[in-house]
C-alpha cells in the first residue's frame, strides 16, 4: 500500500464555486449538499477551500455496500449489492490497522467474511485521524480499515471500535417519533449491578439537550424517571426548521449518551392507489 498519494498530479474532473450563506452566526458547523457531477465507479479525491483554509476527503462510488460488526477480538463483514441487497460472493476482503495487515480472505456465497483480531495492546501507538502525530492506544478502542474489491469495484469502511460507557453505572436508551411539527422523545434508564444485571431506575434527575443540524441548542429540559425507569418529553419544531441530523444528549449523574434523528423535507408518497369497479354506476343501497 502506498503511504503517500500525490493528488496534485491527478486529473481535475470537476470544479465549482458555492457561496457560503451563514444563516445563524452563532453556530460553528455549516452544512451544504453538493452534487459532485461524477457517476463512474471509483475513488475520488475531493478538496474544499475557503479563503486560506483547505479540507480534503476521499469519496467512493461503488455498486457495493460493506457492513461490519466488531468486538474486541472478532470482526464480521457483510458485502452486498447496494441496489438489490443481494450478497456478493468471492469478493476480496482486507483488514488493516495502520500499515499492519490483520487479515485477508474472500467473502462466502452469503457475502460474509469472519476473522479474529489480535488483542489490543495498550502500549502501542496509533495515528490520530487528520493529524501527523501518534498517541497511546486506549484499552477499549481500535482503529481499523476494512476494504473490499471485486471486478475493479472497490469499497472501504473504517469502523471505529470504542466501547464507550462500559464503566458507566447507567444505560440510557432514547427513542423518537415525529407525527407532525412536534418531536416526541422517550428514554429508558437502567442501572447495572456488579453482575451486570439491569435494574429500573426511578426518581432520577435526567437532563435532556437537543441540538439542531447547525449545532444550535433548541431545547434543554430537566425530567425525572418514573417507577419504570422511563421519562418522556416533546420538542415543537419551527415552521421551517433546519433540515438534517439533530442529536439528543441525555445526562444522568455523570452518565451520558447521544441519539440522533433526522428532519427531512416533506415528500409526497411515492405510490398511487387506484380503485376500479365492475360497474360504471352503483345505487346507494347496493354493495360493492
Amino acid at each position: 500500500m502506498e503511504k503517500e498519494v500525490n493528488y496534485r498530479n491527478s486529473t481535475n474532473l470537476w470544479n465549482k464555486s458555492h457561496p457560503l450563506i451563514v444563516e445563524n452566526p452563532d453556530t460553528i458547523i455549516f452544512k451544504k449538499k453538493i452534487s459532485l457531477g461524477v457517476k463512474t465507479s471509483g475513488a475520488y479525491f475531493v478538496e474544499v477551500s475557503y479563503r486560506k483554509k483547505f479540507a480534503q476527503a476521499i469519496v467512493l462510488i461503488s455498486p457495493y455496500a460493506l457492513l461490519t460488526k466488531q468486538s474486541k477480538s472478532q470482526l464480521l463483514t457483510y458485502i452486498v449489492d447496494r441496489r438489490s441487497g443481494s450478497p456478493i460472493s468471492n469478493a476480496k476482503i482486507f483488514v488493516y490497522q495502520l500499515e499492519e495487515k490483520l487479515a485477508e480472505g474472500n467473502s462466502t456465497k452469503d457475502g460474509l467474511f469472519y476473522t479474529t483480531l489480535p488483542p489490543i495492546k495498550v502500549g502501542d501507538q496509533q495515528l490520530i485521524p487528520n493529524q501527523r502525530m501518534r498517541r497511546p492506544v486506549h484499552p477499549t478502542s481500535r482503529n481499523i480499515i476494512v476494504m473490499g474489491e471485486k471486478e475493479n469495484n472497490f469499497i472501504i469502511a473504517d469502523p471505529y471500535y470504542y466501547v464507550w460507557g462500559l464503566e458507566q453505572p447507567f444505560l440510557i436508551y432514547t427513542y423518537t417519533d415525529r407525527p407532525n411539527q412536534e418531536v416526541f422523545f422517550k428514554g429508558i434508564v437502567r442501572e447495572k449491578d456488579e453482575k451486570v444485571n439491569l435494574q429500573n431506575v426511578s426518581n432520577k434527575l435526567v437532563k435532556v439537550t437537543i441540538r439542531d443540524s447547525r449545532s444550535g441548542e433548541i431545547l434543554h429540559d430537566s425530567l425525572y424517571s418514573n417507577q419504570n425507569g422511563t421519562y418522556n418529553g416533546k420538542l415543537l419544531l419551527a415552521d421551517e426548521p433546519p433540515l438534517g441530523v439533530y442529536n439528543i444528549q441525555t445526562d444522568i449523574e455523570g452518565a451520558s449518551t447521544t441519539t440522533i434523528f433526522e428532519i427531512q423535507e416533506y415528500k409526497k408518497p411515492e405510490f398511487e392507489v387506484t380503485v376500479t369497479s365492475e360497474k360504471n354506476s352503483i345505487q346507494k343501497v347496493k354493495q360493492l
